[in-house]
């Protein structure tokens, strides 16, 4: 809401909006807060005779292992993605009196942009095709189909902070004496003068509640228990995750703070340049967590 007010503010018309992804250690516990299409990864080894138990809950683990042999090396997506395309979005945003539309296209500008003489460019082309059962839906893979949701056919992300013109409490609808319009239930019904969408035939072009939601997920892990040790949270925006899948995320970010001994800043720049070595042209915030005993 101070978002949205500070958007107005002083005769400003600030349309635009924001994702966010927040993390904080509370006591044993990790929280995640998110909204939109940031993700983040947490990294941990355990004790090998655990590892098939932390699978079961959800962690992934890879063909590394920690030191000696003794542990297993795991990672998990510690975010939900808000999609117009997840079903309870889609559900969410229809309600509201809104819709989604769906386009695919093949990414050949990440094409263009791949640096071959990078690496770990190489390396992760080559997992992708070698060892992946379907790499045509991998981030990486420069002959995929990409599809992508729009509220309204316009913004690709279901939450967010502003984006006024999604939000019914910065559009209300008001009759000829300036009263708030409601409908049956007592919601507010809005519209915007703003908008410039192409409405499907027979629609009202009023809306109820937010298209946009402002009301982030959270997600929370246990820190702490014996024979685990927390090594890493990778937090970043779209720019990253659009051409690189949380996996292989990983396997860069655990070489570069336990093998080549980098600090997390580093490990955070070198990600930033290796998602533009693979294609990226969005906007790429990075931020590695590199936790110690």
């Amino acid at each position: 809401e101070a978002f949205c007010s500070f958007c107005v503010e002083g005769g400003r018309d600030w349309e635009s909006g924001s994702t966010a992804l927040i993390a904080t250690l509370i006591n044993e516990h990790f929280i995640i807060a998110n909204l939109g299409d940031a993700r983040g990864i947490m990294g941990r080894s355990v004790v090998a005779q655990d590892a098939d138990e932390h699978e079961a809950s959800g962690w992934h683990a890879l063909p590394l292992e920690d030191h000696d042999g003794s542990r297993r090396c795991l990672w998990k997506e510690v975010t939900e993605i808000h999609s117009p395309g997840n079903e309870s979005e889609r559900n969410r945003i229809h309600a509201a009196n809104g819709w989604v539309t769906t386009e695919q296209e093949i990414p050949v500008g990440q094409l263009k942009r791949l640096a071959l003489d990078d690496d770990d460019v190489i390396d992760i082309l080559q997992r992708c095709f070698a060892d992946r059962e379907h790499p045509s839906q991998k981030a990486t893979a420069p002959h995929r189909v990409v599809q992508i949701n729009r509220v309204c056919g316009e913004l690709a992300v279901s939450r967010a902070l502003g984006d006024l013109d999604f939000k019914a409490s910065h559009s209300t609808k008001r009759d000829s004496s300036r009263q708030t319009l409601r409908n049956d239930a007592g919601e507010h019904v809005w519209d915007s003068p703003q908008f410039f969408f192409n409405f499907p035939d027979g629609h009202s072009q009023c809306f109820v509640g937010d298209l946009v939601s402002n009301k982030p997920a959270f997600q929370s892990l246990r820190v702490g228990e014996d024979g685990v040790k927390e090594e890493f949270l990778l937090l970043a925006c779209d720019g990253l995750w659009d051409v690189i899948d949380a996996d292989d995320a990983y396997r860069v970010t655990r070489d570069l703070l336990f093998s080549k001994g980098w600090s997390a800043k580093e490990a955070a720049g070198r990600l930033a340049e290796l998602a533009i070595h693979l294609g990226s042209s969005d906007n790429i915030t990075i931020i590695v967590v590199r936790f110690f005993e």
